[in-house]
């Protein structure tokens, strides 16, 4: 449990200063959107790795795997049938469609 808390921690840590580094407007929008496809292409794949190394996948963790990976599609298809009628900014398709997903593989 505590290995779990210290890679939260980790995580809220980077967050803030993310956050600390744009109120100093050290970091603008477009900086984020690099760092975003940095995280997604490079370090969100090799966490994924390293997470798997030691891994045995039996029938059940398929089982959740395909469940939680089914239930993030309906969501995104009923997220879609809501709001095809809004604008493209409304939406919010343009880069977070794809982080359900991840967050089921992981």
């Amino acid at each position: 449990m505590a290995e779990i808390m210290i890679k939260a921690a980790g995580f809220v840590f980077v967050i803030i200063i993310a956050f600390i580094l744009k109120q100093v407007h050290v970091l603008e929008k477009r900086d984020g959107l690099t760092i975003a496809t940095i995280i997604k292409n490079v370090t969100l794949p090799c966490a994924l790795l390293t997470n798997a190394s030691g891994v045995t996948i039996d029938q059940s963790m398929l089982i959740l795997l395909l469940i939680g990976l089914a239930s993030n599609i309906i969501m995104l298809f009923i997220s879609f049938i809501l709001s095809r009628k809004e604008e493209n900014i409304l939406k919010g398709f343009s880069q977070a469609w794809e982080l359900p997903i991840y967050a089921c593989l992981m």
